[in-house]
């Protein structure tokens, strides 16, 4: 059994094909949610020609489902999340501990939305509808080989959100809101994968056990690399003056 996704671009965006049956926790409004039907994962570049978010549907979902349409992926069996980051720079990394393995995936920028929890709000959701905001997001696709129980696979959630405020965080990337330092963007999503047909269940994906080590390592290390890869953030960035003033 193959035990990681496989991936292809695509008119500027990544499909991820997940190899059987899959438990997948969503941030998407599309297929969002815990769900054991979906067979690809999508990371959209949103942007057209003039590098402007083009929205091809009245609300986000229904932007999703046209998305999933172009590329030929039935939109019923697909989660998809949308960036305005180069999908092709995205970092993966992979962490195996005997028969359980963890993979992330990550694209990310954060130079024009990054923020910190509690900074003042970019917009209000009245009626489904809402402001969009500037570019910016990471996202991140895990996959993991072995089944989760339904609580297991939200503690992975949580504990991808804490890697991943880690990451950036230790990069001293300021918010763009306030003077906080910025532990991800306002546009962030994530999707995890659990593989149904792993020859465990595993019902604990908290900080002190393996699975949640892999999750942590592996998302810590794709997020550094993202952002490098996108907006050239590093340590060695922050020696310039102006660049870590810039949240002041």
């Amino acid at each position: 059994m193959n035990d990681i996704f496989t991936y292809s671009q695509k008119n500027g965006s990544t499909i991820f094909t997940f190899p059987g049956r899959t438990k997948v926790l969503s941030t998407s409004p599309l297929n969002g949610g815990i769900t054991t039907h979906l067979t690809h994962a999508l990371n959209i570049n949103c942007m057209n020609g003039d590098y402007e978010c083009e929205m091809l549907g009245d609300t986000y979902e229904k932007d999703l489902m046209v998305h999933a349409q172009r590329l030929e992926i039935n939109p019923q069996t697909a989660t998809a999340l949308s960036t305005a980051a180069w999908t092709e720079l995205c970092a993966v990394e992979t962490l195996r501990h005997q028969e359980l393995s963890v993979t992330a995936a990550v694209t990310g920028g954060i130079d024009s939305n990054g923020m910190c929890p509690g900074d003042p709000s970019s917009y209000c959701e009245h009626n489904g509808f809402y402001e969009m905001l500037p570019p910016g997001t990471i996202n991140i696709f895990v996959y993991i080989n072995q089944n989760l129980t339904d609580a297991a696979i939200g503690r992975a959630l949580m504990l991808c959100s804490e890697a991943k405020a880690a990451a950036v965080s230790h990069l001293l990337l300021g918010s763009c809101y306030s003077e906080e330092i910025a532990t991800g963007s306002g546009t962030d999503g994530t999707v995890i994968a659990a593989c149904m047909d792993g020859k465990t269940t595993l019902t604990d994906a908290s900080g002190h056990s393996k699975l949640g080590e892999l999750i942590g390592r592996t998302v810590s290390t794709a997020v550094t690399q993202a952002l490098l890869k996108q907006t050239a953030a590093s340590g060695a960035r922050q020696f310039q003056v102006l660049i870590r003033t810039a949240r002041y």
